[in-house]
């Protein structure tokens, strides 16, 4: 059986999950909270219209972004708590289910392939370098890639709607990255402010809605959560904790805003945890490396995959030969016709950055590539993955 019939299958039976498959999704998402907050010009689908009725007109939105808050993580939140109370919808996020793919469609209200960010690492060329675009900096040294001559605009090709709102934007984040390209460009050039403690971000939010004189749209990124899910694992007491203490500080937002905003939470991706049997190396040397033009991108379960000319059969048999019981490989023309970039194919710029060939995993595994020099960070969860923990995220609404 050929891995596109095996995955049509998964598909089928529920145990993966076709990103642009029946229900609303985050771009839909997107589109219909920024139309209701004054963007104009969206095209709506139906499930994009559906969650406008769920959503409703506001003179205040507040968005709260909890990266990491799959569905299946939010099983795990306290019952009868603020989160699991008020669900409105499940939504497919994007694939690969990471937070540069998903906080991207977020932004744009496209789907990776036409957003052409299809991974944490991509491969940019020119000038010929993978890069970490969410930091904007070279993936093997941290140089900044503007050192590079790297202009954010040749990176982050497709505009933000948030510039295009009605209602007064302010993007909320940590401190250390409320400046950073990245945020600059998801908030669309409008005013970003940074937040040290967690509930220093609520204050900020009652503040604003309640002196407000005019339509606003808050928008909070929360990235705690991933983080506690990478380090200890999607069951640890650290995740847990976390995820109490967000759903208590979220129900205290909800409760002091007295109903004055539209309050809508959501995540970007799930994570699994990957057994330490099924966290892999690719290292730098292995024969396999030799048919590649470059160095394995994307992410450590969903790797984007460039050819030299002429090695494709011989990269996908070897590949398939020694990696093929825990991954999927497939042809870019074939995950482009499956739709898991999105349903509107891939653009010239995200066909390049994608590559000849990609890589997803059948059940919870990673692929690192490990270079000679340097240390690899290996997760205890992951994302990016095809599992409904990946790929379903809830969306909460008060």
């Amino acid at each position: 059986m050929s891995d596109v019939e095996r995955l049509r299958r998964a598909f089928a039976d529920g145990s993966l999950v076709a990103p642009g498959g029946p229900g609303p999704t985050l771009p839909d998402f997107s589109r219909a909270l920024y139309t209701l907050a004054g963007a104009p010009g969206a095209e709506l689908s139906a499930e994009a219209r559906r969650l406008q009725g769920l959503i409703g007109p506001a003179e205040h939105y507040v968005l709260v972004l909890l990266d990491g808050l799959g569905g299946a993580m939010l099983d795990r939140a306290p019952a009868g708590g603020f989160l699991r109370s008020r669900l409105a919808a499940t939504l497919r996020t994007v694939w690969p289910s990471t937070t540069a793919a998903a906080l991207t469609a977020l932004a744009t209200g496209e789907w990776p392939g036409q957003h052409a960010v299809p991974g944490w690492w991509v491969w940019l060329d020119p000038p010929g370098l993978s890069a970490e675009v969410v930091p904007f900096v070279e993936r093997f040294g941290r140089k900044p890639l503007g050192e590079r001559g790297v202009r954010p605009e040749e990176v982050f090709t497709v505009p933000s709607v948030v510039a295009r709102l009605g209602h007064e934007p302010l993007a909320l984040m940590p401190a250390e990255i409320a400046a950073s390209v990245y945020s600059r460009y998801c908030s669309g050039g409008t005013p970003t402010a940074g937040y040290g403690k967690l509930d220093a971000a609520v204050g900020r939010v009652l503040e604003r809605v309640s002196g407000a004189s005019r339509p606003s749209f808050t928008y909070v990124y929360i990235p705690h959560l991933d983080g506690a899910c990478h380090d200890y694992g999607v069951e640890s007491p650290q995740a847990l904790g976390l995820l109490a203490q967000l759903d208590a500080m979220l129900g205290i937002l909800a409760e002091r805003l007295s109903g004055r905003a539209r309050i809508a939470v959501t995540g970007d991706h799930g994570l699994v945890d990957i057994p330490p049997e099924r966290s892999l190396f690719l290292d730098e040397g292995n024969p396999l490396l030799d048919h590649l033009r470059n160095v394995p991108n994307g992410e450590s379960t969903a790797l984007l995959l460039h050819c030299k000319p002429g090695r494709e059969a011989a990269f996908a048999a070897g590949f398939r030969a020694r990696y093929g019981e825990l991954f999927g490989l497939l042809s870019a023309a074939e995950a482009e016709a499956l739709g898991l970039f999105g349903p509107d194919g891939l653009s010239p710029l995200a066909r390049a950055r994608v590559g000849d060939f990609v890589a997803f995993a059948w059940r919870p595994a990673a692929l690192y590539y490990r270079p000679r020099v340097g240390e690899v960070h290996v997760h205890r969860a992951c994302h990016a993955g095809l599992s409904p923990a990946e790929m379903l995220v809830p969306l909460i609404l008060a």
